[in-house]
Order: structure tokens, then C-alpha cells, then sequence
């Protein structure tokens, strides 16, 4: 049996009855399972170009589907389905698939998946409108549910989850996933069934207090940026995440960062903005920002307060003094409450259910708490949740915890995009290059790496962790001994088909957080690319472009913290673009 064939459930024999059978009633053209190939591991390059031999059944199936009613049939018709379902989703799984194929594959497993979920549907009605086993005699002639969930070959697990589909929640599930431009699920319209409201952003660390409100884009008046709006940026970093709201004509006028270097970068980035280095819980700082808030005009404040104390990857000290900058930060707020009328905070997702010993007594149960109500006392409608940038433009899964406040409206968090940006179409087209080789191409530079680690990364597959590798190529230290690193997640590859995992401080380092590059399979068995990413793949998936000015001076330490350390622009763009309207 092959791979297919086993993610189905289906015998080699069985697969090739369903499609026979489906295919007259569905009147759609399919191809037999011996002709469907489970995909190459030889593939060297990206190509647009590349040799892909693709079911028909995948690539045909604009059909009208009807969905049967005969238990018999509608077994039939589920199981094939499911099998188009995950054949889909292992086709859009390669590196090598052009776009417009994958655009193709992932309209028609889109597709598919939607008529599983009708036909999960149908089965559920049918075991809602059947009395239940115990009461009914066996010679009875009466059809239970019972009966029903062994005619269609599920386990009790299965029939209890399809049983709790009704068309309402099947409905917003396909409805939900049309708009994301994902493959809807079961578990999709569950979960719609099980809560009223939705974030739009499905979340490891959910914000526990009330949703967010987001709204379309297409249909919010969005700021008009007919004259310049100024702003005060604190913990200013090199001011990448603002690199890009001069195109909405909203000016950094004041800036603040305690980091000499990266004061530094920003004044060579922005000259016109008054950085004022320094301590922010200085008082001879702190008041100097106040009195530059309000002599430039600026009506925002924005801040990214350091997230080392609340981090998964940091130290997690809430009671810190760093942690403690989130009320040095509404002490800002407070100071400048006569002219500024925009608030936008970002952090950690930690960050909002952290509650440091300086709140007890405060009858606050969080930062998040603390936050809105002390904003909405000065005047400020406040809005939170936990956004992933992978969902705005940028090819990196960053969640952020994000709290707007704004005095003319609610600050709204904008939709989602419809589709998720890969990493093979971020970085795919750049050369292949080993540790230490530079491809001649600006930023695009590998690090080097002692031999030893090579190796081992060299026998490391796409998406995989070297730790996982045959003992011969397990991680070693310089001096050849077994490393001991304690995290699953060092020395492992990136994947090719997802956005790119979450940059960090030390995406330089090979023991960080799945710092290495996906790598592409070679004829020999080994894998390419055994290197951290370079430079120029780190600014394309920080969603910056490729002549983004990175000072000459600066040093590749540098250069990899302030990355890992950024607010992702693009994201802060489509923020600022939700201001709310005012009179």
C-alpha cells in the first residue's frame, strides 16, 4: 500500500472501486490510483519549470457534486473524498509546485474538502433522526444509530464528533475558510459551533478577557492621510516596524531608545525624528518625551515595551524592572493625555495575562486589565487580542499581543488575508549556499559553521531536527562529543510549506529556535543549505525589501538582534491603516 492510499484508510483495491464508481455518478474524469505517483525526494532546485504529474482527479472537478443519501453510496462517496482531501494536501506540500499548479491544487482541494464536510453533514442528520440502541429490540426491524455507525464503517469517537455538524456551523466553518483561502475541516465547524464569537485568529495563547473587534477592511473608513499625522515611538529599536508608514503620511516626530548602537541605526534611518537617548524610567528622559510629544503634535503613541520578562524564549520574570516599564509606559499616556489621541502597545502574548506582584491590591488581574481600564479612564475605547503577522502580508508566524485605544472610535483590528504566505515562495528563488559561502548577491551571505555540524545538518530533512537523525549524525559539539542541548526545537530545519516560524535573537545560532535553513534534497541523500538563514532570507521574511539600508558599520550580531527583536512592519502598516475616523 502506498503513501496515499495509507492516509486514507483505503487497500490499494478498495481506492480503485471507489474512484470507478464515483466517477460515473459524479461524471468526473479521475485517473486510477496506479497513476497517481507519491512525490519525488530528488528534487534539487525551485523550479517553475519542474515536472509534476498530477491526478486528474485533483485538477478536473469542477463538476456539480450531489451529495448521496444511500448509506452505501455516501460511505463511498466520503471515503474518496477524504482521499482527494489528502492527496491535495500533500501536493501543496512541495517546494517544487509552480504557483499556478498550486493555485489550481488548492482551489480543488478546497473544493473537496467542502463536499467531505456536506457529506459528514448528511450523515449527521441521519444519525439525529435514528432512535439510539438501548429500548429498540434487534428483531425489531428498526434502524438505529447504532446500526448506521457500523453500516458506515465509524468509530464512536467519529460518529459522536460528525453527529454535533449542523448546517449552521458547516456554513460559517466553509464560509470562515472561503474567506482565510484555507481548506475547511470538522473541526473547523465544531469549534464554530462551540463559540459565539470568533477572533478571526486562532491562537496558542488566547487573550482571556473579551474578543477583539475586527472588521473587513473594504468596508471601514480608513485614515485619511491627506495630512501628516505625528507620532512618538518608545523602546524605539531601529524603528523597523515603522519602515513603512511614510506611505501613509504618518511621521515619527519623537523616538526613544536606551541602546546606544541601535540610537544610532535610527538616526542614520530617520534624521528628521528627535530620538532622545536614554533611560525611559529616567525622570530627566521621561520629561524631556513629554515636552517633545506635545511641541511636535503628535497624536499617537507607540510603544513595544521589552518582551524578555514575559517571553516563552525569554527569562520569565514578570516582576522584573523591565517588566515593570508596561506603568512607566501608561504613565506616558497619562502625562500627554491633552493632545495625543491614539495609543497602539505591542508585546509578547504572555504579555496580557502576566499579573506582576505591583498590580495586587490594584484589583487588576492582568497587564491586560491594568491597561484598558486605566485607558478607558482617560478617555480612550480600547480594543485587544493576539495577532499572527503571517495573517498580514508577512511570511513569518509572529503572534503578537496588540491593545489599540483610540478617543474618536473603536480601533479596529483589520480581516485577515486569505491566504498564507509560504516560505519557499519568500525565499525559493535565492542560490543555494553552504556555511561560510557568499553568494555574491547583497545580504546574502552564510555564516560559517565548524565541519562537524554541517554534516550533521547535511543529513538533516526539510522540517526535521537533527536530534532526531541515525546516532552517526546526531548534533555534536566542535570537539566531535554528543551535544547536549536540552531543546527539541535546536538544530532543526525550517519547513518549505509554511510561513516561517518566529524569528528570534539568536536565529544566527544553530542551537536556537528552528534557526535552519528548509534545505532541498540532493541526489546523494543529503540535504542542502546547512546554514542559519542569511541576512537578506531574514529581511524578506521580517517582510522587508532586499535594499533595506542596513548601516555599513553594523555587525552581523547586530543586524540578527535588531531583526529578532522588531515589530514586523507590514503588520503595524495594515494596523495604522484601521485608525478610526475622526470629526
Amino acid at each position: 500500500m502506498d503513501i496515499f492510499a495509507k492516509q486514507s484508510g483505503l487497500e490499494q483495491s478498495d481506492l480503485n472501486e471507489v474512484i470507478q464508481d464515483i466517477e460515473t455518478s459524479l461524471n468526473v474524469e479521475t485517473t486510477s490510483k496506479d497513476e497517481i505517483q507519491e512525490p519525488t525526494t530528488e528534487v534539487e532546485i525551485v523550479s517553475e519549470q519542474a515536472d509534476i504529474k498530477l491526478p486528474a482527479l485533483l485538477l478536473d472537478t469542477n463538476a456539480d457534486v450531489v451529495i448521496p443519501t444511500d448509506p452505501e453510496q455516501l460511505q463511498k462517496f466520503v471515503m474518496v473524498q477524504q482521499t482527494c482531501v489528502n492527496l491535495g494536501k500533500a501536493l501543496l506540500k512541495r517546494p517544487d509546485l509552480p504557483k499556478d499548479m498550486y493555485i489550481k491544487v488548492l482551489a480543488n482541494t478546497q473544493q473537496s474538502a467542502e463536499s467531505l464536510l456536506y457529506a459528514e453533514l448528511e450523515i449527521s442528520k441521519q444519525l439525529n433522526n435514528l432512535p439510539k440502541s438501548p429500548g429498540v429490540r434487534k428483531d425489531s426491524g428498526v434502524k438505529t444509530k447504532a446500526d448506521l455507525i457500523a453500516e458506515m464503517g465509524l468509530t464512536p469517537k467519529q460518529a459522536r464528533a460528525i453527529g454535533q455538524l449542523d448546517e449552521a456551523c458547516v456554513e460559517r466553518a466553509i464560509n470562515m475558510a472561503r474567506d482565510y483561502n484555507d481548506i475547511v475541516s470538522r473541526n473547523w465547524a465544531i469549534r464554530m459551533k462551540r463559540k459565539d464569537k470568533q477572533s478571526g485568529i486562532i491562537t496558542d495563547v488566547e487573550y482571556s478577557g473579551e474578543f477583539a473587534e475586527c472588521s473587513s477592511d473594504e468596508f471601514v473608513e480608513k485614515y485619511d492621510a491627506s495630512e501628516p499625522l505625528y507620532y512618538t515611538q518608545l523602546f524605539a529599536n531601529v524603528g523597523i516596524g515603522e519602515y513603512y508608514l511614510h506611505e501613509l503620511n504618518v511621521i515619527n516626530a519623537v523616538a526613544n531608545e536606551i541602546i546606544s548602537d541601535r540610537v544610532r541605526w535610527y538616526k542614520e534611518l530617520y534624521p528628521h525624528c528627535n530620538m532622545i537617548e536614554g533611560d525611559f524610567t529616567n525622570d530627566d528622559v521621561f520629561n524631556a518625551l513629554i515636552a517633545a510629544h506635545h511641541e511636535s503634535g503628535c497624536k499617537i503613541i507607540l510603544a513595544s515595551p521589552p518582551c524578555q520578562s514575559f517571553s516563552q524564549a525569554g527569562k520569565k520574570d514578570y516582576n522584573s524592572a523591565e517588566a515593570a516599564l508596561f506603568l512607566r509606559t501608561v504613565e506616558f499616556i497619562r502625562a500627554v493625555n491633552d493632545v495625543n489621541q491614539y495609543v497602539m502597545i505591542e508585546n509578547v502574548p504572555e504579555f496580557l495575562n502576566a499579573c506582576p506582584d505591583v498590580l495586587i491590591g490594584m484589583n487588576y488581574q492582568n497587564i491586560a486589565d491594568y491597561i484598558k481600564g486605566e485607558l478607558e479612564s482617560l478617555g480612550y475605547k480600547v480594543n485587544i487580542d493576539v495577532l499572527d503577522a503571517a495573517n498580514y502580508g508577512t511570511c513569518q508566524a509572529r503572534k503578537r499581543a496588540i491593545i489599540t485605544a483610540a478617543k474618536s472610535g473603536l480601533w479596529k483590528f483589520p480581516s485577515p488575508d486569505k491566504r498564507r504566505l509560504m516560505l519557499w515562495e519568500c525565499i525559493g528563488d535565492l542560490p543555494s549556499i553552504e556555511a561560510g559561502e557568499d553568494s555574491g548577491i547583497k545580504y546574502h551571505v552564510a555564516d560559517p559553521l565548524p565541519e562537524c555540524q554541517v554534516e550533521v545538518l547535511k543529513h538533516t530533512p526539510t522540517g526535521c531536527s537533527a536530534h532526531d537523525n541515525s546516532p552517526e549524525w546526531k548534533p555534536t559539539n566542535v570537539d566531535g562529543s554528543l551535544s547536549n542541548s536540552s531543546f527539541k526545537s535546536s538544530f532543526e530545519r525550517k519547513f518549505w510549506d509554511r510561513p516561517c516560524n518566529t524569528i528570534t535573537m539568536a536565529n544566527g545560532n544553530i542551537t536556537g529556535h528552528r534557526t535552519i535553513h528548509p534545505g532541498r534534497p540532493l541526489s546523494d541523500g543529503t540535504y542542502s543549505d546547512a546554514r542559519c538563514l542569511t541576512v537578506l532570507e531574514l529581511l524578506r521574511v521580517t517582510g522587508l525589501p532586499d535594499n533595506y539600508p542596513i548601516p555599513e558599520w553594523a555587525s552581523n550580531n547586530l543586524t540578527r538582534e535588531v531583526i529578532g527583536e522588531c515589530f514586523l512592519p507590514k503588520l503595524v502598516k495594515r494596523l495604522i491603516e484601521m485608525l478610526p475616523v475622526g470629526d
